[in-house]
């Protein structure tokens, strides 16, 4: 991955977006198609390639790794929102996925 050292100045347009030139897509092995992650932290942006994850080939095993990674990421409030949308469905033996 290659490093762009001088900043490179962009305009928004009338819609406040702005193009990623060609030269950043590309120390970031983005292409057509490709999903980003975009966060703000303290008034930096960052930018990096998502990997989308499909779940109706994974097995089991995977699938329970990949959604305890994910748990990780989330606060305690976001947890305790995710669990009052999961209770109820246990409780009915209805999972979704």
């Amino acid at each position: 991955m290659k490093n762009i050292e001088q900043p490179i100045f962009k305009i928004l347009d009338d819609k406040n977006r702005f193009l990623v030139p060609q030269e950043i897509r590309a120390s970031l092995g983005l292409s057509k198609g490709d999903v980003v992650a975009l966060r703000t932290d303290s008034g930096l942006l960052t930018v990096k390639k998502a990997v989308v994850v499909d779940g109706n080939h994974m097995p089991p095993a995977a699938k329970l790794s990949y959604v305890e990674a994910a748990l990780r990421e989330f606060d305690g409030e976001q947890l305790a929102k995710l669990l009052s949308l999961i209770a109820p469905l246990i409780a009915k033996e209805v999972v979704p996925f």
